[in-house]
């Protein structure tokens, strides 16, 4: 008789995957990846914020100037007739907000007898929600209220300039965002 021997060998299993090692590097380039967009995508944010604020400072610039006067008469002035500059009607060097929203109560009060709205409202401006401060005043893309300036000849034939300090903050310097000159 024929005895058969079993050999008590176990059948290669062929085993596949990444070692730990390929996984390290696999998650190292990801990594890097990662961080080459994220890079690009911070100067992709700040380029669209500088664009949407310039938009919104000429926007502004175009409807003040195509509404025509930009002085208003309180003639119930308690103190006597006054001339009260719009868009700056409570003089704080801002584009108005809300009037109800100032702070100083006469100049509310002087908003209410003019039936003066506000810059956005009188303007008639469709502005979202998300670019006005909580006074109502637009915002630029860095979250501070867009500034107002007035001087005969200087801003053009309507004597008002708009601009935005830009990502900085600080008046004057070269990233300001103008509603005249050069860009």
């Amino acid at each position: 008789m024929h005895q058969f021997h079993l050999a008590c060998a176990r059948p290669r299993i062929h085993e596949s995957g990444f070692t730990l090692i390929e996984l390290l590097i696999v998650i190292a380039i990801i990594m890097a990846l990662s961080a080459l967009s994220l890079g690009a995508y911070a100067v992709l944010q700040e380029s669209s914020r500088r664009s949407n604020t310039q938009a919104l400072v000429n926007t502004l610039a175009t409807q003040i100037t195509m509404y025509g006067p930009a002085v208003v008469t309180d003639a119930a002035d308690p103190g006597g007739a006054r001339l009260r500059q719009l868009w700056d009607f409570d003089g704080d060097g801002l584009v108005d907000g809300a009037p109800d929203q100032f702070t100083d109560s006469a100049a509310n009060a002087a908003a209410q007898r003019c039936g003066y709205r506000g810059a956005i409202e009188q303007l008639a401006i469709k502005l979202p929600k998300n670019l006005r401060d909580g006074a109502g005043r637009p915002i630029d893309g860095w979250g501070r209220p867009i500034q107002i300036t007035f001087a005969m000849h200087v801003y053009g034939n309507s004597g008002i300039g708009i601009f935005s300090k830009g990502p900085d903050g600080i008046t004057g310097t070269s990233d300001d965002l103008t509603s005249w000159g050069s860009k």
